[in-house]
């Protein structure tokens, strides 16, 4: 009779507590990664159109300056608030200055005692949805350029017969250029670090934070978002369009080191203004958050020369 035979079969290893542990993490955090990736216009669109509030931390009072805290209408019923820093003396005319994203008016004040001494008042306006003004949502001048008119309205009310210029940096820029193409009585006009085109620069700053996760397809989703959060057309909003019909003389200050919005952008808006006067000027080494750092020795001076020699009436001279 044959011996039988016995086959021992191998006793499967069963899997750890803690290598469950890893394969459920690696498994929730592939999820996770899917989840995020497909939150992301969503995220973003958010982000371009809900700025942060943040208080102003000084006043004009700062710089040894007068001022009077003032509210200034804005389209749509919106409340904006500024500070009125009055010439001293005689005035030559007026200046509208327009801070950048997420920030505030103190900004302004980088270039009120050049421009005051230079016998100009400033009105230093928080935009809609920053600092003290009201609104909530921002259109990177869709809207806001109509807040400008207004508040060329206001000026004009409390300083008849004077010029009107404007300088805006960076987001502030971009609404001077689309509010002085639509409003001829901004006589002069300074931006500094502007964006020439909305989309461009959207997917610019979202392909610097997110890198390969920010695919076309997601940073088009997210500016469809953001016009219908806000109720605009984010590929409408190009300076660098805008800016063809300009009449104001128009000088275009950039950093040659900016790697946010680079320097191409001014080179852009450069090329398609149409005011019969123009200008770019670099500031060595300047990237888009020390722009006030690198220059505080002679940026305030460019822009006070610039409005000496263009805001002036028609028949005016020094």
């Amino acid at each position: 009779m044959a011996e039988a035979t016995l086959t021992t079969v191998p006793e499967t290893r069963r899997p750890t507590r803690r290598r469950r542990l890893v394969s459920t993490a690696v498994v929730l955090g592939c999820i996770c990664l899917v989840a995020g990736c497909q939150a992301l216009p969503w995220i973003g669109a958010r982000a371009i159109v809900y700025p942060f509030r943040r208080a102003n931390p000084v006043d004009p009072s700062s710089r040894g300056l007068a001022f009077e805290t003032v509210t200034v209408p804005g389209a749509d019923g919106l409340r904006l608030a500024g500070w009125w820093i009055p010439a001293e003396g005689a005035s030559r005319g007026t200046v509208i200055y327009l801070h950048g994203h997420n920030d505030r008016r103190f900004r302004g004040l980088f270039y009120a005692r050049e421009l005051h001494d230079a016998g100009f008042a400033m009105l230093l306006v928080d935009l809609r949805a920053h600092g003290e003004s009201e609104g909530s949502q921002l259109t990177y001048g869709w809207y806001e350029r109509h807040d400008v008119v207004k508040t060329v309205d206001w000026v004009l009310a409390r300083a008849p017969d004077l010029p009107v210029g404007i300088i805006g940096e960076s987001l502030g820029g971009a609404v001077a250029i689309q509010a002085a193409a639509l409003d001829y009585r901004l006589a002069a006009l300074v931006t500094v670090s502007t964006f020439a085109d909305l989309p461009t620069t959207v997917a610019h700053y979202a392909r610097r934070i997110t890198g390969f996760l920010a695919s076309a397809e997601r940073v088009a989703e997210a500016l469809r978002q953001a016009g219908e959060l806000a109720d605009f057309p984010p590929y409408q909003v190009r300076p660098m369009d805008t800016i063809a019909s300009l009449q104001a003389a128009t000088l275009i200050i950039h950093g040659d080191s900016d790697t946010w919005i680079p320097l191409e952008n001014a080179r852009q808006l450069l090329a398609a203004c149409g005011a019969p006067v123009k200008e770019l000027k670099t500031i060595p080494g300047a990237n888009h958050h020390n722009v006030h750092s690198t220059s505080q020795d002679y940026l305030p001076g460019w822009v006070r020369d610039w409005f000496v020699e263009h805001l002036v009436r028609p028949g005016d001279s020094d």
